[in-house]
This record gives structure tokens, C-alpha cells and sequence, in this order.
């Protein structure tokens, strides 16, 4: 695991690469990518005790609890969503959609942890995650490459520079999950 922490509109980003060590993400990006879903994907709740949930997803987000440490967060997982393909048309930041989110939000508390299973991308087809504190502001671009992981709170947002979906020969999957700073 490779973290970078950034400063983005004093706002701590983390960008983690291989967040899995390779045999772990081939196994977990072939089971993803198995499944069968689509755009709108497939959501899911979660209390502390996540361990009923499939163990692939048990170890995406055991290695994102690690990743949070790195900027002193002791962080658990309210849910999680994953989608094949999807396209996100604006600049937003995550609102509570999962049953142990927070309300209200506190966003220097909450987090969001966008990570890419799938196992190849070309990047000439878009979907660089871009985050900033609104939109066109200071925007920082992460493309999304195969077993990366872009975290941060919500102090800020994120959007798509473009998204080309038609045209690509592979699929571009993405789960972001929300965590909560104990």
C-alpha cells in the first residue's frame, strides 16, 4: 500500500495505490467483476460488525480502515455502494444514504473512500475523479487506475472530468463507501 496524503483546501485527501497486494486484488477484482450489476449498482448497510458482508468487500474495507489510519482516523463503515459504469454529472458531496450515517453530517467526521476494482482502465476514456471544495475550484484529478483508492472528508467534493463509456472495450467499476472518525 502506497499512501500519498495531500492538502486540498486545507482539507487532508488521501490517494492510496495498491491498496491491496497483488494476488489479493487479482482475486477481488475477478470476483467484482464476475458479478452481475449495472450503473445503478448495488448498495449495502452496515453497522460495526461488518463481518456478515461477503469477505471480498470484509477485505476492500479492512484495508481502507488501515489507509485512514495515516491521518489519524479511526474509522468504521456505514455502507458501501458498487457500480459498473457509472457516471456522475455534477459536482456533489455525500449525503447520508445508508441507515448509520450520521445526522446531521458532520463533515470534518465523515468520510468518503471512492476505490477502482476493476483491472484495467484506459484512461483515454475519462473518469479522473476530480475533488475539490466546490465546483471548478481548485480541483485535483486522481485517474482512476485499477486497485487505487481516493479518500477524504466531507469538506470537500468530487466529480468526473468525463466519462467515454460507449467507446471503451473494458468496464470502469467504482465503490465508495462512507466512514465515520470514532
Amino acid at each position: 500500500m502506497q499512501v500519498q496524503e495531500l492538502l486540498i483546501n486545507d482539507s487532508k485527501v488521501l490517494r492510496v495505490l495498491d491498496l491491496l497486494e497483488p494476488k489479493k486484488f487479482a482475486s477481488v477484482s475477478k470476483f467484482i467483476q464476475k458479478q452481475t450489476f449495472n450503473s445503478n449498482g448495488f448498495m449495502l448497510d452496515l453497522d460495526e460488525n461488518y463481518s456478515t458482508i461477503d469477505i471480498v468487500y470484509q477485505v476492500i474495507l479492512d484495508a481502507i480502515k488501515d489507509a485512514l489510519k495515516h491521518i489519524s482516523v479511526n474509522g468504521y463503515p456505514t455502507g458501501f455502494c458498487v457500480s459498473r459504469n457509472r457516471g456522475v454529472d455534477h459536482w456533489h458531496i455525500h449525503v447520508g444514504e445508508f441507515k448509520n450515517d450520521p445526522n446531521p453530517i458532520i463533515p470534518e467526521k465523515f468520510y468518503v473512500a471512492l476505490y477502482y476494482p476493476h483491472s484495467f482502465w484506459d484512461s483515454q476514456y475519462g473518469g479522473n475523479l476530480l475533488v475539490g471544495k466546490s465546483n471548478g475550484e481548485n480541483m485535483h484529478s486522481f485517474p482512476c487506475i485499477p486497485n487505487s483508492c481516493v479518500i477524504h472528508s466531507n469538506l470537500v467534493g468530487h466529480d468526473l472530468d468525463f466519462l467515454k463509456l460507449d467507446e471503451s472495450k473494458s468496464d470502469r467499476i467504482v465503490m465508495y463507501s462512507h466512514w465515520i472518525d470514532k
